[in-house]
């Protein structure tokens, strides 16, 4: 078991649908990849609404919605 955890990036507790953001998973494997779960109930992965770069996923400015997200 290899836990992780998610880091925001710029991190602050708001941000705005016109700012990017970037998500990366932390922990100690790099095969960790960034998920979400909206208010509408879709689950999905960053390459549905971002660019996955290694454990990094850069959220697009039009993507920006409320959610959870997790590695």
């Amino acid at each position: 078991f290899h836990p992780a955890s998610v880091k925001v990036s710029p991190d602050r507790a708001q941000h705005f649908s016109s700012e990017s953001v970037s998500l990366s998973c932390e922990g100690n494997s790099t095969k960790w990849k960034v998920m979400r779960f909206t208010e509408a109930g879709h689950l999905s992965n960053c390459s549905e609404w971002g660019t996955m770069t290694g454990s990094t996923c850069n959220i697009h400015k039009h993507a920006n919605k409320t959610a959870v997200f997790w590695c």
